[in-house]
């Protein structure tokens, strides 16, 4: 659990950070989380982490208008959280704006249909 709240912990301040202006810093920051939630043990249950690490880096990398980087987050996110649909949108959204229209269309017929 201490990992985790340590994870939790980073996200808020690396939140914080961007909202300052310190994108890179929180980037940074975001990534360093990540390869932590990466080595942590993994759990059965539900997820103690509200919000993916690699989904919140690549959301963010895509704010920062940085979408190949955001492209690769969403994609490690859905490695860890398989048809997670906030990553899948993330996904997609990031694939566009990259012109990786195959990835992107990949992405856009594994989210639901209204």
């Amino acid at each position: 659990v201490r990992g985790q709240v340590g994870v939790i912990a980073d996200q808020l301040d690396a939140l914080l950070r961007i909202d300052a202006g310190r994108v890179d810093d929180g980037l940074e920051l975001l990534r360093a989380a990540a390869r932590r939630d990466a080595a942590l043990p993994v759990e059965y249950g539900p997820p103690s982490v509200v919000k993916p690490v690699w989904e919140l880096l690549g959301e963010q990398l895509l704010a920062a208008g940085r979408a190949a980087e955001a492209q690769a987050a969403f994609t490690r996110s859905l490695t860890v959280h398989p048809g997670r649909l906030l990553s899948l949108r993330g996904l997609a959204a990031a694939a566009r704006a990259a012109a990786d229209t195959a990835v992107a269309s990949r992405a856009a017929a594994r989210l639901p249909q209204p």
